[in-house]
């Protein structure tokens, strides 16, 4: 049988690589899919740390007057597709027991897209990885790290796409790459820019210059997932995520002008994120130029 077991902890942009998953690898013949979920908006490395740590200031971007706040992170498990709320007494007690629940195939790191070039904000990294091996039932587990992008990188003069992106390249490899538990690296910034070398632009892959779009953006983030954890290819996956399978709900949070709630997936657009899935993964660390610019 074909199984995975992912722990991910993050904010948004995890929510957005997450949404399609159990699908995507239902689609390559998996039957057993349990996906784990720590998630805390915008929060980053350090703010993880400090959910944990209550001896120490919070950070949280909602709260950053709070000391020794009890977390704002839910907790949850969905095993092929029931979903589960972890509860406990305070965010280290949900943290703890989301982490011991399952023996983990993977437990996931991110860090916040409000942060994510400011390498003092990752201060925390160790602490929060030995936590996490302090509690984990399997020692098989592998650490994946989940290179992201800043929020609304492209919207403001100030913030050059070109410059943050290497600050993050930069950081990835010096500080965060150099703990030797993660293993395994999930190039979402390439695989962003990459898409965005091909006719797709900013606008049409994300919802507001920073989260993944609804259709296609969320599905093809999801999609470089499973082909970095599975090791197999985008090709194995049949499904592809349409429109339809958006909420009523979802589509009244993010309106009509984000883009991609109401837009089919073309088998041109396929074309386009599995050329970028396959050369992000052959080269995490430099944009490749798409043959799609049409």
């Amino acid at each position: 049988m074909k199984s995975i077991k992912l722990l991910a902890f993050g904010n948004s942009y995890s929510v957005d690589a997450l949404t399609y998953l159990k699908k995507i690898f239902e689609s390559a013949g998996y039957e057993e899919i349990v996906i784990g979920h720590i998630c805390d908006g915008g929060c980053n490395i350090n703010q993880h740390w400090q959910n944990i740590d209550d001896t120490l200031e919070c950070f949280h971007p909602a709260h950053a007057d709070a000391i020794a706040m009890d977390g704002t992170a839910g907790c949850s498990i969905t095993r092929n597709g029931v979903a589960e709320s972890i509860t406990g007494e305070n965010i280290k007690e949900r943290y703890t027991k989301t982490i011991q629940a399952e023996d983990w195939d993977f437990v996931s790191i991110q860090h916040g897209p409000k942060h994510v070039e400011q390498v003092d904000t990752y201060s925390y990294l160790g602490n929060l990885l030995d936590f996490i091996k302090e509690n984990l039932k399997s020692d098989k587990t592998k650490f994946v790290f989940h290179m992201i992008w800043k929020y609304n990188d492209n919207i403001h003069p100030s913030n050059s796409s070109a410059l943050q992106y290497e600050k993050i390249l930069d950081i990835a490899k010096n500080t965060v790459l150099i703990h030797p538990e993660l293993e395994i690296l999930i190039p979402a910034v390439t695989f962003r820019q990459n898409l965005m070398s091909s006719y797709l632009t900013d606008v049409d892959i994300a919802r507001d210059y920073g989260h993944m779009g609804l259709t296609l953006g969320r599905y093809a983030l999801g999609l470089l997932w499973y082909t970095v954890l599975s090791g197999g290819s985008p090709e194995d996956v049949s499904y592809v995520a349409t429109p339809n399978e958006v909420s009523e709900e979802t589509k009244a949070d993010f309106k009509e002008r984000y883009n991609h709630v109401h837009l089919e997936i073309t088998e041109k657009d396929l074309a386009v994120i599995r050329e970028a899935i396959k050369n992000a993964i052959a080269k995490p660390f430099e944009i490749t130029q798409s043959a799609y610019t049409e």
